[in-house]
């Protein structure tokens, strides 16, 4: 893998772990520091039952502060031939907002019993003392159709009534103020009271430089790499080498006309080095054979091929080559 490959890929890996460790330092700024309000969740339950059925109030928290919800679950259970009315709910139950209310009512199951169950969701507004006011139930008997022995016409019986209620229970709700806030920092009615908060300036500046120290490292990095001047191997250097060790084993498959026509070209004497003693004639006549066998379709003898080959490195012995477009010595 050369230099250039390996860097590009550090690169990339130093640019993604500076962004995402940027990221990560935003992400925690805002979930670091956060001040919990304890409230105690074990909650418990009041019933009240009669021949009729039973009504069993359930709620999840014995206190709780101002930012929290109250959970209240309602069951009732009427007895055979018996029918249950939850009462309806509004917006408000007592003290409390209603945030949300799902309610199911006159589901008979196999024993002819009728069931019903409603869940609130309480919020308080201020701190104080609230109360779960009595949940009144009313069970009624199943409407019975009589017939009159006189006039043969269907009438209804009048239902029984009868009503239960569930106690009435105190739940504590404490304020998320501090003591050392007045009270006439309250907020108006219908407002909520937010929990006070952190400035987390100081940490998203930290993620943010973070982020940016990764780019200009990365950014220096390239530069470097790109002023650095990159090694390259000069062509005609290799073709004399490999023409070389050829004609020294004999092997003719690295002898061709071609790699000697570039030897030949690219190799001339150097300045300080004694001049080539070999007549115009020969010189006239290496070039022809190589040009008759590379361009006039001529199939070389292999001893005639080696020969011109060992007569070529000889001419150019000791002197440099030349080297080729884009490449430096």
């Amino acid at each position: 893998m050369s230099v250039a490959v390996r860097f590009r890929k550090n690169f990339v890996l130093t640019i993604a772990a500076s962004v995402l460790t940027g990221f990560a330092l935003m992400a925690c700024a805002g979930c670091l520091d956060r001040t919990e309000h304890s409230s105690t969740r074990a909650g418990s339950s009041s019933e009240a039952s009669s021949q009729s059925g039973r009504v069993l109030l359930s709620w999840d928290r014995a206190s709780l502060t101002t930012a929290e919800r109250l959970s209240v679950d309602i069951e009732i259970v009427a007895a055979k031939g018996k029918r249950a009315t939850l009462p309806a709910f509004d917006q408000q139950l007592g003290k409390w907002r209603v945030w949300s209310m799902r309610v199911e009512e006159d589901l008979i199951d196999p024993d002819g019993k009728s069931h019903g169950r409603a869940h609130l969701v309480l919020e308080p507004f201020l701190d104080g003392d609230y109360d779960i006011p009595p949940i009144t139930v009313s069970f009624r008997d199943r409407v019975v159709g009589t017939t009159s022995g006189k006039s043969g016409a269907n009438e209804q019986s009048r239902p029984a009534r009868e009503f239960l209620s569930t106690e009435r229970v105190k739940i504590p709700v404490r304020s998320v103020l501090t003591d050392a806030q007045a009270t006439d920092q309250v907020p108006a009615p219908r407002e909520y009271v937010r929990t006070p908060s952190t400035d987390h300036t100081a940490r998203w500046w930290l993620g943010g430089g973070v982020t940016l120290a990764g780019f200009v490292v990365a950014a220096v990095a390239v530069y470097r790499l790109k002023r650095r001047p990159q090694p390259t191997i000069n062509g005609a250097s290799v073709d004399r080498l490999i023409l070389e060790r050829a004609v020294a084993r004999n092997d003719m498959t690295s002898i061709t006309p071609d790699r000697i026509a570039r030897v030949l070209s690219a190799f001339a004497p150097s300045a300080g080095t004694p001049p080539i003693e070999v007549s115009d004639a020969d010189a006239q006549d290496i070039q022809s054979r190589l040009d008759l066998w590379r361009f006039g379709g001529v199939e070389p003898a292999s001893e005639e091929l080696a020969s011109t080959a060992g007569h070529v490195l000889q001419q150019t012995r000791g002197c440099v080559g030349a080297p080729a477009h884009g490449e430096q010595a």
